[in-house]
């Protein structure tokens, strides 16, 4: 090990031996100190028995491997998370680990969190939520912290970004009737399954019951309570973006009006519509007039729809719950203040967030605005408009594809047949 001619040992009775991390030799040892030159006279000195064990790992962290730089995840898909830790040759028990996901600015965070707990198995599969209220879309990493292991350890993803799911911009009355026959039939395609799968049917099943529970008199089906639960836990191509959450809204808004669950393929289509921000099919004459009523209450003036478009619209979304092409959460905000001052509480049911989407998203006023001198047909163009492109004034849908004329030129689609408008 040493020696005493260098070190001096006679003098200091002490030395400073680092074990090498290349020494081969491992198990029980004593410590010789003898007298040089070495003979078979020499005396020495043993110590007691000390144990050389092979050295611990060294454990730098947790390497995430997955994700990596330049990735693109988009809301409502599936995607895998892989990590592993770093420098080992054996492995420690890190037992259970946390995940988050992590935007960085100079000077905070902000944290998502993907799953609270999960087995430390070095892989974790994640539905990136489609929910407009979630709050990581953009530039994120993946933040993985070990939960039972001492000390405590983490690792981060490079930089990836998250993006929403996109809204057809107008769709196709035949895509809601081949969505809404696929609901129907229990057809609702679906790239989950297993646990993922069967974790959003449970929700879906919790939201139910707390529509239910709202709507006493409602009795479903099984047929009916299968179709609500895969509408709302999956969505068809066009309700997707929505979330699961809104998609619930959706069908409590339908229940508020019509007194019943959607039993029938039309009745279906109307859900889709109302999802899409579609007049539905089936009117309802008497919540036309309570919202009619409503309009009175919040806007101190009785709507004037026949000359515009702004009263006309937050009827109908008050009526059927018509949900907006592209969310504005600033906009919602301002609208439940203003609820809130109009009726003295915040709003709770159905009927009130119907009522606080009309506000936030209708155009109506305390103040008329009109915007045409007469709309026979209600479709968003005045009978002058009509003229010009040749519509039909007191037919609203004049090419008879699901949309309003108004619709589709503001959407600059043709309202006389297919294809884009020609001004």
């Amino acid at each position: 090990i040493a020696d005493g001619n260098n070190l001096n040992l006679l003098k200091d009775g002490q030395a400073t031996w680092t074990i090498p991390a290349t020494w081969p030799l491992t198990g029980q040892f004593r410590i010789r100190v003898g007298i040089q030159p070495e003979g078979a006279n020499t005396p020495y000195f043993d110590s007691g028995i000390i144990n050389i064990e092979k050295p611990l790992p060294t454990y730098s962290g947790i390497t995430v491997t997955s994700p990596t730089a330049g990735d693109v995840w988009r809301a409502g898909q599936k995607y895998v998370i892989n990590w592993q830790t770093s420098n080992l040759t054996m492995r420690p028990v890190l037992g259970n680990i946390q995940i988050n996901l992590v935007q960085k600015s100079l000077t905070s965070e902000r944290v998502c969190l993907v799953v609270e707990s999960t087995p430390d198995n070095g892989t974790f599969t994640y539905l990136v939520p489609d929910d407009p209220f979630f709050k990581c879309f953009g530039k994120v990493v993946i933040r993985v912290i070990s939960q039972d292991s001492s000390p405590k350890l983490q690792g981060e993803s490079e930089q990836f970004t998250i993006i929403g799911m996109p809204k057809p911009s107008i769709i196709d009355i035949a895509q809601i009737q081949q969505e809404a026959s696929e609901v129907y039939n229990g057809l609702s395609a679906t790239p989950l399954s297993g646990p993922v799968k069967e974790a959003l049917l449970d929700q879906a099943d919790v939201m139910i019951s707390k529509i239910k529970t709202t709507k006493e008199k409602i009795k479903l089906m099984e047929a009916e309570l299968i179709r609500l639960k895969e509408f709302i836990a999956f969505g068809t191509a066009t309700t997707k973006f929505l979330g699961e959450g809104e998609r619930a809204g959706v069908v409590a808004s339908y229940i508020e009006t019509y007194g019943r669950a959607p039993s029938t393929e039309a009745e279906w289509q109307d859900v889709i519509k109302i999802a899409n921000g579609r007049w539905p099919a089936l009117r309802h004459e008497v919540k036309e007039k309570l919202a009619e009523t409503k309009f009175r209450e919040i806007y101190r003036r009785p709507p004037q729809r026949d000359i515009s478009k702004y009263d006309e619209a937050a009827v109908v979304v008050m009526a059927y719950g018509l949900r907006p092409a592209k969310r504005n959460l600033n906009s919602e905000l301002a609208a439940i203040k203003s609820f809130t001052a109009v009726y003295g509480t915040a709003p709770a049911s159905a009927a009130d967030w119907d009522v606080v989407r009309a506000i936030a998203y209708s155009g109506a006023s305390r103040q008329l605005k009109p915007t045409n001198a007469l709309d026979s047909d209600k479709d968003g163009l005045t009978d002058e408009e009509e003229a010009k492109y040749g519509t039909d004034p007191h037919n609203p849908d004049t090419d008879d594809d699901g949309y309003l004329d108004g619709e589709e030129v503001r959407s600059n689609y043709n309202p006389l047949g297919s294809g884009r408008l020609v001004r």
